[in-house]
């Protein structure tokens, strides 16, 4: 990408060279937020003449950007984010606002290996059994109906289960089909009992500081985190949410516009449908994108090259939908298996039993428009809610 012939660029001549080296970027980064470029009547005009001279002067940069209506401010966040990384400013009072990272904090969750046994396949027998009981609880078949409008590979095995009754699926003189049986049933949410027995209870903290910025500090010293797109195929009505006065949706191009700068690894896992949604993927390299699709479950530990991409990070940002489920089933685990090459049933591995997961409440996109408060595994995260405001188009 380069910078449009209209806008004003730093001095490129030996006398007179500008001080701020990352001007051109951090131009393109205000071309994003805005869609247009930079002109007089911007809220940058006193800004850009600063970023372009040839002396260093940190003071009035912050004065400048101080200077912003706050409005401005979050709209060029991502900009201004890069220019305090990149030029750089030390202050901590640089913005002259509270541009709040309350929400949009980023957090990080220690690796931990999955303990012995962790999500043991039962035998078929047991298996079936807990299944049906969790079939009697529930008393009708409500469930199995829905999952037959949502997932394309039971919806035949579901619609033929619900014309039964639930006495009907449960009684051994009827052949429903056990493996018919598994694989729909294994899509019924389970008792909240069962899932703290199915996730890795990793230890977390808050940084203190956006993803954005985790991404620069990490860069520059010398790590280069993964990247990791989970179930983003199409467009997420939460996805328009605004979390700290930003929407959902800008947090993550944000973030891939930049990890795709740093040239970090970036994955894409799919169920179904169309691989990427095309707002995201406009803002990656696609040649260095690493697509990965199941078709049976949510968790990419379905596929061997998932582990592998995770194996080979020590660290990696996840973002995605749904946080209440893929998501989470993802970065912690849950009840999936996968056959591994002696065809025995192994736990497919969550992500963080092979390295730091770094994510934000701004990346994590709840169902409809909704942000809802996260639930158990998410430690530090956990209980954050955010008010909901659908995003101006």
């Amino acid at each position: 990408m380069s910078v449009p012939a209209n806008v004003m660029t730093a001095a490129k001549n030996k006398d007179n060279s500008p001080y701020y080296k990352n001007y051109d970027s951090f131009i393109l980064r205000c071309v994003m937020a805005n869609k247009k470029t930079p002109d007089k009547s911007s809220s940058l005009k006193t800004l850009l003449p600063l970023l372009s001279a040839p002396d260093k002067n940190e003071n009035a940069v912050i004065e400048a950007v101080k200077s912003m209506p706050d409005k401005k401010k979050l709209k060029y966040l991502n900009a201004l984010w890069y220019l305090k990384a990149t030029y750089p400013i030390l202050h901590d009072d640089w913005m002259g606002c509270e541009v709040p990272i309350k929400y949009s904090e980023a957090a990080i969750y220690i690796m931990k290996k999955a303990p012995v046994g962790f999500n043991k396949y039962k035998s078929k027998d047991e298996d079936v059994q807990n299944k049906h009981e969790l079939l009697k609880k529930q008393k009708s078949l409500s469930a199995i109906n829905a999952l037959g409008d949502t997932y394309a590979p039971v919806k035949e095995i579901a619609r033929t289960l619900s014309e039964m009754s639930v006495n009907d699926i449960l009684d051994p003189k009827i052949n429903v089909g056990t493996a018919d049986l598994d694989q729909v049933v294994q899509f019924i949410p389970r008792d909240k009992e069962q899932d703290k027995n199915e996730y890795i209870d990793a230890q977390s903290k808050l940084l203190n500081m956006s993803v954005e910025e985790y991404i620069y500090s990490a860069v520059d010293d010398g790590d280069k985190p993964g990247v990791a797109i989970i179930h983003m195929g199409d467009k997420k009505s939460g996805a328009d949410a605004l979390v700290d006065g930003v929407s959902i949706k800008e947090h993550m191009k944000s973030v891939l516009s930049l990890a795709t700068d740093k040239g970090l690894d970036i994955l894409n896992l799919q169920v179904g449908g169309h691989m990427l949604w095309d707002e995201l993927a406009d803002c990656i390299n696609m040649q260095k994108l690493t697509n990965i699709r199941v078709d049976l479950g949510h968790m990419g530990g379905h596929e061997p090259e998932f582990d592998l991409f995770m194996s080979q990070h020590d660290n990696v940002i996840v973002m995605g939908f749904d946080a209440d489920v893929c998501v989470k089933l993802n970065i912690f685990g849950g009840y999936e298996h996968r056959k591994d090459k002696s065809g025995k049933q192994v736990a497919c591995m969550p992500i963080v039993n092979y390295s730091n997961v770094i994510t934000s409440r701004a990346l994590l996109v709840g169902k409809g428009n909704e942000t809802n408060p996260l639930d158990e595994p998410y430690g530090v995260l956990k209980g954050y809610d955010v008010e909901v405001k659908k995003a101006k188009k």
